[in-house]
């Protein structure tokens, strides 16, 4: 998840590049104090493949990228648990 201070740059970063870019998104600011911790790990590894996994899950929701790539195959596996 993109930190607070680069989503307010406006230059840098998923969310920020999402702000500038889109048009109804322009007129609002993201909204920090609602925002939900989906998971929390230790190990990076697993919390890029979480990332990746949920992204890809929530497809239009999000406005970032996954780290990592995952497989069809690891997609569904993981589902069951996201």
């Amino acid at each position: 998840l993109e930190r607070k201070a680069t989503a307010e740059d406006k230059r840098s970063g998923n969310l920020a590049i999402h702000c500038r870019d889109c048009s109804p998104c322009r007129r609002i600011s993201p909204t920090f104090k609602e925002t939900d911790i989906l998971a929390k790990n230790l190990n990076q590894l697993t919390r890029e493949i979480i990332e990746a996994a949920t992204i890809i899950k929530l497809k239009d929701e999000c406005v970032s990228t996954p780290s990592v790539a995952l497989l069809d195959k690891e997609c569904s596996f993981l589902s069951a648990s996201i």
